[in-house]
């Protein structure tokens, strides 16, 4: 059952699918937003001076029970119902995450099947994921582009020194990069690709990493 304060809507779900719905007189806070409702959810009525002849609690059992700060959408209740039941809609994923759905971004680099499309770290255009990608990318994706175009042009899988490069979206652990915050964003400040004797002064000769 969820309960909107704000509209005074009560929606009740059975196996995760709306049963019911309409809308109660307003509800007063005192029962509703106070650590009152935890200890009196079950009861018939709060108020026993009023109604002493139905004042008593439930005979039944709550197996799960979740507290939130808001009523939840129908497809959170879905979900959460999907999670314990172990039944999820067709093309639902097996999850126990309200994110996770096939109406959700992929996330690129978090290793999960974000939209439920049977595909980890592949975008929407069915292209995979490449580190430019990456959800934890520490520079602009224009810029990562351009190392990464610079790695491919002068065969980086062969450099004497190419540490990083490419497997780690914290760009400034490939060797040679050096960042600058500016207006609060990193951005590449220069790359020192020679020898790693050579790193600190940036004199070397190109060629000196193998690049070619």
């Amino acid at each position: 059952m969820t309960i909107n304060q704000s509209t005074n809507k009560v929606t009740l779900f059975i196996d995760g699918a709306v049963s019911a719905s309409g809308s109660i007189a307003a509800i007063d806070d005192q029962y509703c937003v106070t650590t009152k409702l935890v200890s009196e959810i079950g009861r018939i009525t709060y108020d026993s001076a009023t109604y002493p002849d139905i004042n008593y609690m439930n005979t039944g059992t709550l197996d799960e029970m979740r507290i939130y700060n808001r009523a939840l959408t129908t497809g959170e209740m879905q979900k959460l119902y999907a999670s314990v039941a172990g039944t999820y809609p067709s093309g639902e994923c097996n999850d126990q995450s309200m994110s996770i759905n096939p109406g959700q971004k992929e996330i690129c680099g978090d290793g999960i099947d974000n939209n439920c499309d049977g595909l980890i770290d592949v975008r929407a255009d069915g292209v995979t994921c490449t580190i430019c990608d990456h959800y934890q990318l520490t520079v602009p994706v224009v810029e990562c582009n351009a190392l990464v175009d610079l790695y491919t042009a002068t065969n980086g899988p062969t450099w004497t020194s190419n540490t990083g490069w490419l497997t780690t979206p914290d760009v400034e652990q490939w060797f040679g990069i050096t960042l600058v915050n500016t207006g609060g964003a990193n951005h590449v400040q220069k790359l020192c690709l020679g020898d790693e004797s050579e790193v600190d002064s940036c004199q070397y000769q190109a060629n000196g990493n193998n690049l070619s």
